[in-house]
């Protein structure tokens, strides 16, 4: 099991090519300087409502946005579960009142925005309370 943190560092690296799939292969921290690596659930403290996953400096891509939907429900997309990344932080809501679990696929970019790369699908909880 994961530490339990309030925010997560993301560092990404491209993979695959224009004639593959592209996609973003993602290192997960507990610590803004990277030397406290995490895999498996991202897991967030009982009361917390807002989970952060937050672009790691030396990232070879630009974190641009999230998408997520909570696990064992029905499957939704609507512009309730998309959020964009403000300063390179996606903030993902998470109910207060009870453990839930969301997988999300971050969306990245290259420096110059030519290439979107999305993550593969980490999931985060919270531990409600």
């Amino acid at each position: 099991m994961s530490n339990t943190t309030s925010i997560y560092y993301v560092k990404a690296s491209p993979t695959g090519s224009r004639s593959s799939p592209m996609n973003a292969s993602c290192s997960y921290f507990a610590d803004p300087a990277c030397q406290q690596p995490i895999s498996g659930t991202l897991v967030y403290g009982q009361g917390i409502t807002n989970c952060q996953i937050a672009q790691a400096s030396g990232s070879g891509l630009q974190l641009k946005s999230a998408t997520y939907d909570t696990l064992n429900q029905p499957a939704a997309s609507s512009t309730s579960n998309f959020v964009t990344a403000v300063n390179g932080v996606v903030t993902i809501p998470m109910p207060a009142d009870g453990s839930s679990t969301k997988g999300v696929i971050l969306v990245f970019s290259d420096a110059n925005t030519s290439a979107l790369y999305p993550s593969y699908d980490p999931q985060i909880r919270n531990n409600g309370n």
